[in-house]
Parts: C-alpha cells; structure tokens; sequence
C-alpha cells in the first residue's frame, strides 16, 4: 500500500545515520585471553585457557545462531519479499506469520543481537527513525501504533525485533489498561524486580538489568512500560499478541497457530 511508507523515509534514515564499525570477534578472544594470562603461574595460564575456550564457544553458538536465523541478510532462511523499507542498519518486513491487524510490521537492525542493550547507538537510534516516522504515517490515518519487544531464551540468540502492531483510536486507549493488568497478574508476588518498571523517563535501556530476559510495551509517543521476566516457563511468548488478540477480539486460532500465508499473498501485503 502506498500509505506504508513516507516517500522520503529511507533517504532520510541514509542521511540520519552513520557506518560504525563492531571489533571483531577474534580480536575480542586474543584480548581477553591475553588479560587472563598476565595474572601470571599457571593459574594464570589456566583462566587464559578458560577465558579463551568460553569465547570460541560463545562465538559458535553466535554463527550457528546466525546462519539459521530468519532475520539476518546473510542467513541462507532470510526471506527478502517480506522487507518493506531497508535503511543503513535497520529494516521494515511484515511478519512471516500471521499479522495482528493492517499494517502490523517489525522493525529488525541488521546486527544479530539477543535484546536492546546488545545494540550500538547508531542502530538504537535509526530504531527510533522508523517508531517515529510509523507514528506520524499512521496518525495520518487514525491509527496509533503499539510497540512491542518480547526478549527470552538470551542463550538462544535470538534476533531481537520490534513488533508495530497499528490500532483504532479506541482499542489504543484501551491498550495501556490491558497490558498494565496482564502484566500485573503475572509471575510470583515474591519476585525480585517490580512487575511493572516504567520506562518512559529513562528509557528501557537503562531500566531492564542486565542480562535479564523481559516485555516491553510502548504506546506510541505515550506510556511505555517493561517486565522483567524471572520465570520463563510462567512468561507465554506470544503474550503482546494474546493481548492485543483479546483487545481486537481475534480468535486464538489466528495467532496461536498461524501458519505462513504464502509468497503471493505476502508479496501482496508488502506493496
């Protein structure tokens, strides 16, 4: 659909944002390696050894991630018809199963990384070029846009992505109400953290811990709040989309158990 993007968006990501280079992966693994050993002896050599081991392990696991993940460029399951709009370190796509309402879009940097924190300034704020440049387009059409990130299963490596679901005006107002309860309702009385961290003055990078799986929700240019997840075995996945299903009343079976609409069909919704 023509309304989908603004005619001048990807010029204006190009122009907005700039080429930063990340260190390279080996380089990372001789410098911690060479950290270890000048703790001297061999329990020096022992922790040079062990630090340099963990590193190739995790490195593995991150190019094994890559190669079968569906969000990276260079995977061999990439699916390049659902892209929408491409800029210089993040992109548009439809979703590759089924969409929560018209328009419902992701945005995914290009740099495989598990969660937010994982990403350099330059890919957080071409992310915040497209929530802004969505928000106005919709707007043009009485729509508000719901901002979702659901980040587990951190030793997976999971493509982090960002899920633009657009609303009616009168589901989005409603929309801060569904989620504050769900949220609420959810995990022990006795957790850690607060069942609710609102992150709209300090933003979700500086109020999610580190290392922690969480949900995170943002209204527009409104409410936006996060959950830290310390359970995952009680935190369902597709909870925005049980959510968001339950306020557009969506029967379960559309979410629950999409299946992949097809190349034509995606194709289709791409233009």
């Amino acid at each position: 659909r023509e309304e989908r993007t603004d005619d001048n968006f990807s010029n204006y990501v190009m122009k907005n944002a700039k080429y930063q280079d990340t260190r390279d992966m080996d380089e990372a693994v001789d410098f911690e390696a060479d950290t270890a050993h000048q703790w001297g002896g061999k329990k020096g050599r022992n922790t040079a050894e062990a630090t340099r081991n963990r590193a190739i392990r995790e490195t593995q696991a991150l190019h094994t991630a890559m190669d079968n993940c569906w969000q990276c460029m260079e995977s061999k399951r990439f699916q390049k018809h659902l892209m929408i709009a491409m800029g210089e370190k993040t992109y548009l796509a439809i979703p590759a199963l089924a969409q929560m309402a018209d328009c419902h879009c992701l945005i995914v940097p290009m740099q495989h990384g598990a969660c937010v924190k994982d990403m350099d300034e330059e890919v957080f704020r071409e992310v915040n070029l497209f929530k802004h440049s969505l928000i106005r387009m919709f707007k043009d059409i009485d729509r508000e846009v719901v901002f979702t990130e659901t980040v587990m299963n951190l030793k997976r490596r999971r493509h982090y992505f960002i899920e633009c679901v657009p609303l009616p005006r009168e589901a989005a107002m409603e929309a801060p109400l569904y989620f504050r309860k769900a949220i609420q309702e959810m995990g022990s009385e006795w957790g850690t953290h607060k069942k609710l961290i609102d992150t709209k003055g300090k933003g979700l990078r500086r109020s999610v811990p580190e290392g922690f799986p969480y949900f995170h929700v943002e209204f527009g240019v409104g409410q936006s709040f996060a959950h830290v997840i310390e359970d995952e075995r009680e935190f369902p996945f597709l909870f925005s989309r049980e959510i968001l299903g339950g306020l557009l009343d969506i029967d379960a079976t559309v979410w629950k158990r999409a299946k992949p609409m097809g190349e034509a069909i995606e194709k289709e919704r791409v233009q």
